[in-house]
């Protein structure tokens, strides 16, 4: 938690976090892409490291209310990826692309534009969450998007919580 930010009266620490589970540390060098890494893998903790290569997070995997399918930052100690921003020591994926999927949480990562340029506006894709249910982020950098940070059709219970939005 960022004490420079004010705690909202929502917040939920996410006790899902804290079932003991098996996950796969990733690096970026580890797959060419999201859909080859999250084919076999379900808890993703991700090594500081550039990920925009590999695309827009996109999974067609769904987790389940008890088990959700998670992606967070390898060192659970570090929780804001704000804190952790130009440090050389956070994860940065480009973007993310959710459709029709449900019980996901991604927490701890900086979510950056590659900063191209489209319409003359310099900036990375914009994230979207589409047809989905219970998609959390929790404790996200959400920086350098062109148009909109996420774009949101058609979700139902889904939480944004404790991330920094800038650089629009």
């Amino acid at each position: 938690y960022d004490t420079r930010f004010p705690a909202s009266k929502y917040l939920d620490q996410l006790p899902e976090l804290s079932v003991p589970r098996n996950y796969t540390v990733i690096r970026p060098e580890s797959y060419r892409n999201w859909s080859e890494c999250l084919a076999g893998n379900k808890y993703l903790k991700l090594l500081p490291g550039d990920y925009t290569s590999w695309g827009q997070i996109k999974t067609a995997v769904s987790g389940t209310e008890a088990d959700p399918v998670i992606i967070r930052y390898a060192d659970t100690s570090e929780v804001s990826a704000y804190k952790l921003r130009m440090t050389g020591r956070e994860a940065v994926v480009e973007g993310l692309k959710l459709e029709g999927v449900s019980n996901i949480i991604v927490t701890g990562i900086t979510i950056r534009g590659k900063g191209g340029e489209k319409n003359g506006v310099i900036g990375g894709m914009k994230s979207s969450i589409t047809n989905c249910k219970n998609i959390v982020l929790d404790f996200c950098n959400i920086e350098n998007v062109a148009v909109s940070a996420i774009r949101m059709v058609n979700v139902t219970g889904c939480i944004i919580q404790n991330c920094v939005f800038q650089q629009f």
